[in-house]
């Protein structure tokens, strides 16, 4: 993949997590924690052999789990998972994480996510 072509992913991706976060905002009930997050990233692995979705919402929660580990996969100066990384894995290493850690659901999901792939895929640093 050329470095246009990841620009051009990484933009993407960033624009799909803004504007369901500014949709998430403007509703009335916030489902920005690892409850709600659980859910969403369990329905990508429970998806991943069908041919389409059950419905709007499944496909919704499907987007929007991959859509925040891509972006935080590509944005986070925390998180380098290895070259050959699927988004199907990275979201794996989520659900992984979420059921592991109970007692941190009540967080913001982009912690959470941040949480996980760091943990799973930190980036050495060099001194």
């Amino acid at each position: 993949m050329n470095s246009l072509s990841t620009a051009k992913n990484y933009f993407l991706v960033l624009t799909f997590v803004f504007l369901t976060s500014s949709v998430a905002m403007e509703s009335e009930e916030h489902y920005q924690d690892g409850n709600h997050l659980l859910m969403q990233c369990q329905a990508v692995v429970d998806t991943a052999d069908k041919p389409n979705w059950r419905d709007v919402h499944e496909a919704w929660n499907v987007g929007f789990c991959l859509g925040l580990a891509q972006g935080i996969s590509y944005g986070s100066p925390l998180v380098c998972p290895p070259a050959g990384v699927t988004n199907g894995q990275s979201v794996r290493v989520v659900v992984k994480f979420l059921n592991d850690n109970p007692e941190k659901l009540n967080l913001d999901e982009d912690e959470l996510v941040t949480l996980a792939l760091s943990k799973a895929f930190p980036c050495k640093h060099t001194p």
